[in-house]
């Protein structure tokens, strides 16, 4: 019985070494896993566009492959390398947020594979606004911009929209006009200024001028933008415009231009024209200068005429001519400028006076020569006359003009201009002015 007891034991310790060994010598096996090394969830902007996230295979096999497919139609150009997943997102147009899902795939030891999923959240298109709502609606079926005058590189154009029929030069009512008075990059092809414009009445690029009314020789005449309506009978409206932008798209085949003003009286307008629209009659330098030319003006008489608020800027509006005596020999310059001074018994007043960006100049600046149907206007310079005439003549495109007063009561005159060529013109005089009132 006891040697019976000892095997057993024997027996047991050697089971008890046998198998702890075993135990001891064996390989444990770990699967290989995928992490994202951030959340499981990743959002994109409404608007789409490129996105990625990293992925990393932990214990991964020698001859492991990673893959990754989207399940979602808004998801493309899925890439999966070097511990990353890219891929494209398409705009959400919709005012709903919206999900898919990129399933990422860890093929290793053969067929096995682990895999894990990234959900992909979009964010919703914002609501669109309500559409707002306007006293004066204009989709306009023609259109038309004529040059009015130009300065240091800008042009001064007067363009109509309308939404009534044009046959000729008339319009079959009812209906709406809206004249749109604007400054342009200067060019011979007449091409607009691709943009956002304002409503102000300062001559700076992207400005749209306001509506005002102007006493021409006794007669008002409205100037800068405003909207004419017209009744079934014709009857005409007219509402200036004080404020507001427009913009302008495309480009000269076919630009997009919107125009969203208010006028004086409170009426809200909008404007809408898609096509072409090309500013007719832009000239081409007409200057004769080939050189800087400094005038003969000791031969020289002066004149001035005043025409109070012609331009309806809020000064007053003189144009001086200075030429010969004899109307023959030596040179002669037109210049129109508007002071700050509205009074004609103030006479003119003294100071430096700068070129204005279109055809209305504000107090201290003076209007830019121009050529229209063979007549000088503006700004000018004439020379070299035969029976009355000038053969040679400038415009003042740029450059001062400075006034002063003398104590004789007489003026001063010294100007350096810049012709549409880029030649000088300069010149000097002094002496007496004969004033005349043209509203008295």
């Amino acid at each position: 019985m006891k040697k019976y007891c000892f095997l057993s034991t024997m027996f047991a310790a050697a089971a008890i070494v046998v198998f702890g060994g075993c135990e001891q010598n064996r390989e444990v096996t770990v699967e290989p896993s995928i992490n994202f090394g951030e959340d499981s969830v990743l959002s994109v902007p409404v608007e789409g566009g490129p996105a990625d996230f990293l992925v990393e295979v932990r214990n991964p096999y020698e001859d492991g492959e990673l893959s990754a497919v989207a399940q979602g139609d808004w998801i493309s150009e899925v890439v999966c390398v070097d511990g990353s997943v890219s891929f494209i997102a398409a705009a959400n147009t919709e005012e709903v947020e919206r999900n898919a899902e990129i399933k990422v795939v860890y093929r290793y030891d053969g067929a096995k594979t682990v895999e894990r999923a990234m959900s992909i959240v979009q964010e919703a298109a914002a609501a669109e606004p309500p559409a707002e709502e306007y006293d004066v609606d204009i989709a306009a079926v023609y259109a038309d911009a004529l040059y009015q005058s130009d300065s240091e590189g800008l042009m001064d154009v007067r363009m109509v929209f309308t939404d009534m029929e044009v046959v000729g030069d008339k319009v079959t009512p009812p209906g709406a006009m809206l004249y749109v008075e604007a400054l342009f990059t200067l060019n011979e092809e007449g091409r607009l200024d691709i943009g956002d414009y304002s409503v102000a009445l300062e001559n700076a690029p992207y400005t749209v001028f306001p509506g005002q009314v102007v006493d021409y020789a006794g007669v008002n005449v409205t100037m800068g933008t405003y909207l004419s309506l017209f009744d079934e009978n014709g009857i005409r409206t007219e509402h200036l415009v004080s404020g507001g932008t427009m913009s302008i798209g495309g480009d000269v085949q076919s630009y997009n231009i919107e125009c969203r003003f208010t006028t004086e009286d409170g009426l809200s307008v909008r404007c809408i024209w898609n096509g072409p629209l090309a500013v007719r009659d832009v000239p081409g330098p007409f200057s004769t200068l080939t050189d800087d030319y400094t005038l003969d003006l000791s031969n020289a008489v002066c004149s001035a005429k005043y025409f109070a608020d012609l331009y309806g800027t809020g000064g007053a509006n003189w144009f001086i001519e200075l030429k010969p005596a004899d109307g023959v020999a030596g040179d002669a310059v037109n210049m129109d400028i508007v002071c700050e001074d509205l009074s004609f018994i103030s006479g003119i007043t003294a100071g430096t006076y700068h070129a204005s960006l279109n055809s209305t100049p504000l107090p201290g600046e003076y209007l830019t020569g121009s050529m229209s149907y063979n007549s000088l206007l503006g700004t000018v310079y004439m020379g070299d006359y035969v029976d009355g005439y000038p053969e040679s003549y400038a415009p003042a495109t740029s450059g001062d003009l400075e006034i002063v007063r003398n104590q004789d009561g007489g003026y001063t005159f010294n100007f350096v201009f810049q012709d549409d060529k880029g030649n000088v013109w300069d010149g000097t005089w002094t002496g007496p002015v004969d004033m005349v009132n043209m509203r008295p």
